[in-house]
């Protein structure tokens, strides 16, 4: 059963090894996390899927990794005194998902990596601090396909795991515009700011009909990265009493840091 459906930017900015010039920059943002993090270990998940921008992407296919053991570290960053992370994948779960998708001709592939990608790891860095005890985790991964199979994925998703007793939370990606600084003016675009603002509000007045409306050519102007995986999770609250509460929103640097949750009504 689906318990938790957060959304969280997955940026490497919020890390503040990696981001040591502008971390009070992102003062909100830290904070708006640390809040979330506490209510999803609050909600004892035992598995938390995850739906990431880093992971292996594919142009006409979902992935969801069946991988067993998982490994992460921010090593690439050049940070080598940082903590590893380990994690036990649900990966019963995950190939059930897998078959029970591809039963449905849905496109979805298997992957095994045991390396969590970075998307991932970011917000588990600020997750693993509330834990008590670890709950498993798995990756997926959306694709180019159109709004529409992504709205579809999360309405599948909550067939599946209906008829699961295990407690399971949702984290998609909550960064938005990638083009909001005039500081860059090479990626600067008006769009970005436009973008981020209308997506919130309708996101707040559970508009979701608007959101899968919303202009392709607009969205890829303003350099958005999460709108396919909130569409995923908008599929997993369709004809559910589910209302997006905002928990933060700021765009200090270049890109819009989105932090809220779905909760029942």
């Amino acid at each position: 059963m689906i318990n938790f459906i957060g959304v969280t930017p997955f940026s490497p900015a919020l890390i503040p090894e990696i981001n040591k010039k502008n971390y009070l920059l992102i003062k909100k943002t830290v904070s708006g996390l640390e809040k979330l993090a506490q209510e999803l270990a609050n909600s004892n998940p035992e598995t938390i899927i995850f739906i990431s921008p880093k992971g292996p992407i594919r142009y006409d296919k979902f992935t969801i990794n069946i991988e067993k053991n998982l490994k992460g570290n921010f090593n690439k960053f050049g940070i080598k005194d940082h903590e590893d992370y380990y994690y036990n994948s649900n990966y019963q779960l995950a190939k059930k998902i897998l078959k029970e998708l591809r039963n449905q001709n849905f496109p979805i592939e298997a992957i095994q990596e045991n390396e969590i990608d970075y998307g991932t790891l970011v917000p588990l860095t600020f997750f693993t601090k509330k834990f008590k005890r670890r709950p498993k985790i798995i990756n997926v991964t959306f694709t180019s396909l159109d709004y529409e199979t992504h709205l579809k994925l999360g309405k599948l998703l909550k067939e599946i795991l209906s008829e699961t007793e295990e407690n399971i939370a949702f984290i998609v990606n909550g960064d938005l515009s990638q083009r909001l600084s005039k500081n860059y003016k090479e990626n600067y675009s008006p769009y970005g700011a436009k973008f981020d603002h209308t997506l919130i509000k309708l996101l707040k007045n559970s508009q979701t009909e608007k959101i899968l409306k919303l202009n392709p050519d607009f969205c890829q102007e303003a350099g958005e990265l999460g709108l396919k995986s909130i569409i995923i999770a908008l599929g997993l609250i369709e004809k559910t009493h589910h209302k997006f509460f905002n928990i933060s929103y700021e765009a200090p640097l270049e890109s819009g840091y989105l932090i809220g949750r779905w909760k029942r009504r």
